[in-house]
């Protein structure tokens, strides 16, 4: 036999093997994955249900195992610290704002004193200032001039005098 005889006769037995595993595989396919397939598209027609109740007992059953709590449990430990955390923080805010009101009691006293203070000194410089321009109302011609700077001068000695030993108090 030539050559390319002795090819084609290669080419044929190669064709035969594969011809002979595409038969196998067909019939792996046609006895094993059709009839999967059959039922995957059933079911999925039908559609797919699954029964949740099974599942939850063994996910509650395997969590019980790993921590030696029930679910309710950590529940109930979680909202407890989480309760106790919120009250924390209230008791803090709750000092914290009695603080602020004490300090918000002690400035409006402060203001208030002040402004006390101010108003009987807008009295006395008010009465002063009366006694002042009655003084010079009453003074006649050029003694006037004295009459004047010496009041002035009176004043001021007095309110002096009454805020060096600390107001009206």
């Amino acid at each position: 036999m030539d050559q390319k005889t002795q090819e084609c006769v290669a080419k044929v037995a190669d064709l035969n093997q594969v011809g002979k595993y595409l038969e196998r595989y067909t019939q792996v396919v046609n006895n094993r994955l059709v009839p999967t397939m059959r039922n995957l598209i059933l079911a999925m027609k039908n559609g797919i249900t699954h029964h949740t109740e099974d599942v939850a007992k063994d996910v509650y059953e395997q969590f019980k195992m790993d921590t030696n709590l029930t679910v309710q449990e950590v529940i109930k430990q979680a909202v407890s610290q989480n309760f106790d955390k919120e009250r924390k923080k209230t008791e803090g805010a709750s000092a914290s704002a009695k603080l602020s009101a004490k300090a918000s009691q002690q400035a409006v006293r402060q203001v208030s004193a002040m402004l006390n203070e101010f108003i009987k000194f807008l009295v006395l410089f008010g009465i002063e200032l009366v006694i002042l321009g009655a003084i010079v109302a009453v003074t006649p011609g050029w003694p006037k001039l004295l009459a004047a700077p010496i009041g002035l001068l009176l004043g001021g000695v007095i309110d002096w005098k009454i805020y060096k030993n600390g107001g009206w108090g």
